[in-house]
């Protein structure tokens, strides 16, 4: 536990350091040097495409790579050739999407020409980048099941936005063209996984010899149906995470995914502390459903939204009181107001993300656990309808509707499910009043007077928001967790 509990502080604190260069990219660099225009575009959906791409033609590897991996992991023989194993398979699924994409380009010129052609002039840009993103899943992966996660988080989260920042830097002093930025964009992802080669390498972990052992052959069955099972699972995920910016482009052109897709991020620091919170409670209700302790996965399952919602709501919160000074200098994001309202309908979303974090992870533990694939799927279809519905009528906004009703949708089935099979609900009364300080103290801070000097009005309003949020909340005692947490408390284990 000593290996996992120090890689997971090294990860969190490579993450926030990621979300910050991350930050300054998107709300600094890309706008200046590119305003709300089309090269914006179609560099902000090409990351997001490679990622479908990744995700048919990984055919689930990384799913396999935690499920089986234990039982060739044998240094002395070279793990039997699992490493090879995986490449080989992901390469196969390369080639095979690949044709797809090839074959399905007059469709893709039918959808985009007319209000999206520079993306049919890339459009073979995105095949070079697919193929690093994969392998860069895959390696990362590999070494997971190593326990070697913080050099891959290193790569991911801080060396690949360091060198884009680069990039953007070399594009606007003029040393490139756009083409040439298009080029060094592949190229972040051709370091990142040379890196993590080399690093692979360095542990002595790089085998490249295929044995035919015993396992492959008994286990290979398995592992085809828990790789397509993990595919359809993560691509639903997937979708719905690009179907947005891709229809934007599509109805609207590439300017308006350029401008959603600018200030969607934001919205990441909303999940950060629940995500850390997750790494502990999804492990223990694991634990609790393998011995049935369903009254102990309840109490989990409130307090984890609690607790998920208190702090995500604080910080959904600030970025609301603090939305008007994005827009305004010094900050370069004059002409993507357009977006606005796109942040506060996705940031509400995210909050019943919060409320419900828990469902998904409760029927993956369970006999239930194929019922995951059923809602995941639903957002295929659900997304794209709501999409088409409501981009037409209301453009970036729309398009921010859809992503929050279909994530809504989904989640309040996965809601309905836990309660219908296992009785339980996330919701108790403080969870509504919590959401209710939030409208009532982001109500507050949008009515306070404004300072003339962005940075004193940004202190000044998030300072009053925040004792007043905090003030109400702890005077209340709403919830011991959060007290403890605050007041530096070590708890070990929640008690009821």
């Amino acid at each position: 536990m000593g290996v996992v509990k120090r890689q997971g502080f090294w990860n969190s604190l490579i993450t926030y350091a990621g979300i910050c260069i991350g930050m300054l990219n998107n709300l600094l660099l890309y706008p200046v040097v590119f305003g709300p225009d089309d090269e914006l575009g179609l560099i902000k959906l090409l990351p997001y495409l490679a990622l479908v791409y990744t995700q048919f033609s990984s055919l689930g590897i990384p799913g396999v790579v935690i499920r089986f991996f234990p039982f060739f992991n044998e240094k002395e023989r070279q793990h039997h050739g699992f490493l090879v194993m995986i490449l080989l398979a992901g390469f196969l699924g390369f080639l095979f999407v690949g044709l797809l994409y090839v074959l399905l380009k007059p469709l893709m010129i039918l959808w985009f020409e007319e209000r999206s052609a520079l993306l049919i002039d890339y459009y073979y840009a995105l095949i070079p980048l697919s193929f690093f993103v994969l392998y860069n899943t895959i390696f990362e992966s590999y070494l997971g099941a190593l326990y070697k996660s913080v050099v891959p988080s290193l790569v991911r989260e801080l060396v690949i936005p360091l060198t884009n920042t680069l990039a953007i830097l070399v594009f606007w002093m003029g040393w490139v063209g756009f083409a040439g930025f298009v080029l060094l964009f592949v190229g972040l992802y051709v370091v990142g996984t040379l890196l993590l080669i080399a690093y692979l390498v360095y542990l002595g972990q790089f085998h490249l010899g295929l044995h035919l052992s015993f396992r492959i052959r008994k286990l290979w069955p398995r592992m085809l149906s828990q790789g397509i099972y993990s595919m359809l699972t993560s691509m639903s995920s997937i979708f719905y995470q690009v179907i947005d910016g891709l229809m934007l482009a599509g109805y609207l052109g590439l300017t308006a995914p350029g401008i959603y897709l600018t200030l969607v991020p934001i919205l990441k620091f909303m999940m950060v502390p629940a995500k850390s919170m997750y790494k502990v409670v999804y492990p223990l209700i694991g634990q609790h459903a393998k011995n049935r302790a369903w009254q102990e996965i309840e109490i989990l399952y409130k307090k984890a939204s609690l607790v998920g919602l208190v702090f995500g709501g604080f910080i959904f919160m600030g970025i609301v009181i603090n939305l008007h000074l994005l827009f305004a200098p010094p900050f370069p994001l004059e002409g993507f107001e357009a977006g606005r309202d796109a942040i506060i309908i996705l940031g509400i979303g995210r909050l019943f993300d919060l409320i419900t974090s828990t469902n998904n992870i409760i029927i993956i533990s369970s006999r239930y656990y194929r019922y995951t694939t059923l809602f995941m799927s639903m957002m295929l279809v659900v997304a794209p309808i709501a999409n088409m519905l409501l981009i037409p009528r209301f453009g970036i906004t729309g398009a921010a509707l859809a992503t929050a009703f279909t994530g809504i949708f989904v989640n309040f089935l996965q809601l309905g499910f836990v309660w219908n099979k296992f009785g339980m609900l996330p919701f108790t009364w403080r969870s509504f009043f919590v959401l209710s300080i939030i409208g009532l103290v982001s109500w507050v801070g949008m009515s306070l007077p404004k300072i003339d000097f962005w940075l004193w009005d940004s202190i000044y309003r998030s300072f009053v928001c925040s004792i007043l949020y905090w003030g109400i909340l702890l005077g209340l005692r709403i919830s011991p967790d959060i007290e403890g947490y605050l007041m530096g408390i070590k708890i070990k284990r929640w008690n009821r």
